[in-house]
């Protein structure tokens, strides 16, 4: 297990510690300390599934990890702050990485291990599944945003009640449509 963005000081007892209670032993961990931009990049070519912190996912973390070709096994969690890394997964086709709880998430981290050959080819696509997302074209993403508010303009000039809707994908089409995609 690689555990990148550690601190210089190199004082990692606590955390092999941790592992050993686990049943991990200190040789499977690789620590690496804060770096540079491209190392951190670089480190991805070493991991075969990045998995997400719990109960608060990382969301730029998740990021990265798809633009490097690397999938990120996440909970999908209770709050907003927990839930990030389903919704980037969500965007990108990867709901299969989003477990339930933590019974779920061992599960899913085991068979993806069993998965090699699936997995590599999966990783080999991901770059350019990401960069086709939504995620990846701020145009859209603010021209939905743009029509969220008329919705809601609308609404309140027709006297209407506030309700929860949602941009739907059409509607996400229709608008990259407008703004030339």
């Amino acid at each position: 297990m690689l555990l990148g963005g550690m601190p210089q000081e190199g004082e990692y007892d606590k955390l092999i510690n941790a592992f050993a209670q686990e049943g991990i032993a200190h040789e499977r961990l690789i620590f690496y300390p804060r770096s540079g931009m491209d190392a951190y990049l670089a480190l991805h070519h070493q991991v075969d599934i990045c998995l997400d912190a719990y109960p608060y996912a990382g969301g730029t973390t998740t990021l990265y990890a798809l633009w490097m070709g690397v999938p990120t096994l996440t909970v999908a969690g209770l709050t907003p702050a927990g839930r990030v890394g389903a919704c980037i997964l969500a965007h990108v086709g990867l709901d299969a990485f989003v477990a339930a709880d933590a019974a779920d998430f061992v599960q899913k981290g085991v068979s993806w291990a069993n998965n090699l050959a699936t997995l590599a080819n999966l990783r080999a696509k991901l770059r350019a599944r990401f960069d086709q997302s939504v995620m990846r074209h701020p145009e859209i993403i603010a021209a939905s945003f743009e029509h969220a508010l008329r919705v809601i303009w609308q609404r309140w000039c027709a006297g209407l009640p506030a309700e929860s809707f949602e941009v739907s994908s059409q509607m996400t089409v229709d608008v990259a449509q407008e703004v030339g995609e």
